[in-house]
């Protein structure tokens, strides 16, 4: 399962579930398909989950949850692929054993997922979802040692990029996986703690953000304090450069960088690198403007909105389906024509993924009487499946595995396309130890249940290089 979501625990605060739901409301750009939240006092477990959005599914169950005072809650917003839209998958999800009880909720994906089922079931285990969270579940209480020895050595089993919150009635865990690739933040919220994917969930319910999770790390929170426990050794860290270029909020801290600035700051790079000739700069809202302003200020050419996006719209990478998306951009972005008409106008973006939204974007500014639309991109080039939680799993849904610069360039009906260099983007950010995958390849962990996939791309490029001109085709 390919998903980036938004988690959140909270530990001895009051009126945990509102505050757990306005946490939500800050993650909601993580994952817009479902949501969940589950409280639990010293006696029993209540939770409200559902298909849509954080407003609509949780708004009128906030109450209910509250009923009970309890000072503990975990939540979830969920993306999910289309192939794994299931009611099951919805999260937290709730686990009752004789020896445990907990609430667990995940970010991320298993790379060993496949064979860690394969070994459960015939242990006896019996599936329900796709998810993560089950894999861990059924390993925790298939361990017979007491509750966080068991979870030290279940961890050690999983490979790929994940972190896990896991709420049992007298405790919080946060887990954050070997190399960092997810972010996860601890918070402090009176004499309570929180945990989330993003410290900008801090803010709107006013905790104080105290650190990062760090790579390797189980952190648990009970009456007595927090203590932490590694059950991996430190290692170069690898945090997915998606989180910087478009899943994180602006607001946020990742690893102590902030996005906003590092957008900004891989802006003025990729003006350097990339300069087009241009009357005006335009972002595409909302996750390039930060990006967008960079540019400007680094060329000296105007920025200004040159597009509109409607506030009431989702974002439409994590849309699950291709005619969603299509709709979706249509939905999402207006130009303001007198702004544009007659201009050379270069595009700032952060990713270009299937193209269809780039192309729908251009075609647009033309319409609006655009003279020239440069599109440059914040982001080098994904020729490569993401298999770490960026639901591209494949080669087929990347343009760029397949297509040149000057390729992309004619199909999305630019004037001209530049994307920012591997080098430039880490200088940007400020980081080197960082997961690019998509962008260069070189994958930080076995692959595991995808390598086929790696193997038959491999395979697929030896035909064209021997001079196949039939599969050559078939990828242009």
């Amino acid at each position: 399962m390919h998903h980036e979501c938004g988690l959140i625990g909270l530990y001895h605060v009051d009126q945990a579930a509102t505050k757990t739901y306005y946490g939500l409301y800050a993650l909601q750009h993580r994952g817009q398909e479902g949501c969940g939240i589950y409280t639990c006092d010293e006696q029993s477990f209540e939770g409200q989950k559902s298909f849509g959005m954080v407003r609509s599914v949780l708004e009128d169950k906030v109450e209910k949850l509250e009923a009970r005072g309890a000072r503990n809650a975990l939540g979830h917003c969920l993306y999910v692929s289309k192939e794994n839209h299931l009611t099951s998958n919805l999260q937290p999800m709730h686990f009752r054993h004789m020896r445990a009880e907990f609430a667990l909720a995940s970010n991320g994906s298993l790379l060993n997922q496949e064979q860690l089922c394969a070994e459960l079931q015939q242990n006896g285990a019996i599936f329900q979802s796709t998810s993560i969270c089950e894999i861990l579940a059924y390993l925790l209480v298939q361990n017979k040692d007491k509750f966080l020895p068991a979870l030290t050595s279940s961890l050690q089993r999983l490979v790929g990029s994940f972190c896990y919150v896991i709420l049992r009635r007298d405790k919080l865990y946060a887990i954050r996986d070997p190399l960092g690739m997810m972010p996860l933040a601890l918070g402090r919220l009176g004499e309570g703690w929180v945990i989330a994917s993003e410290n900008c969930a801090f803010d709107i319910i006013g905790a104080e953000f105290v650190r990062d999770v760090e790579p390797g790390e189980i952190i648990e929170i009970s009456a007595n304090g927090l203590s932490s426990t590694r059950f991996a050794e430190r290692q170069k860290s690898a945090i997915c450069l998606m989180e910087y270029i478009y899943f994180a909020r602006p607001d946020s801290e990742i690893d102590g960088i902030n996005v906003h600035l590092s957008r900004f700051r891989a802006g003025m790079q990729l003006a350097r690198e990339s300069f087009a000739p241009s009357d005006l700069i335009v972002g595409v809202p909302e996750s390039a403007t930060s990006t967008a302003r960079g540019y400007a200020e680094e060329c000296g050419v105007p920025f200004d909105q040159g597009l509109i996006k409607n506030k009431y719209s989702g974002r439409t990478f994590i849309e699950s389906t291709q005619t969603r998306r299509d709709l979706a951009v249509s939905m999402k972005l207006s130009p303001i024509h007198p702004l544009v008409k007659g201009k050379r106008i270069t595009l700032v973006d952060d990713s270009i993924v299937r193209g269809t939204t780039s192309r729908q974007i251009i075609a647009m500014m033309r319409r609006a009487g655009a003279r020239e639309v440069h599109m440059r991109i914040a982001s080098p080039k994904m020729i490569s499946p993401c298999f770490y939680g960026v639901d591209t799993s494949s080669y087929d849904q990347l343009i760029g595995s397949t297509r040149s610069t000057e390729e992309i360039c004619r199909c999305i009906g630019a004037d001209s396309l530049a994307y920012i260099s591997n080098e430039g983007l880490r200088r940007a950010i400020g980081r080197d130890s960082v997961c690019d995958a998509c962008f260069s390849e070189h994958y930080p962990t076995p692959l595991f249940d995808y390598k086929n996939i790696i193997d038959a791309e491999k395979e697929r490029r030896a035909r064209c290089h021997t001079g196949n001109e039939k599969d050559l085709e078939k990828t242009l």
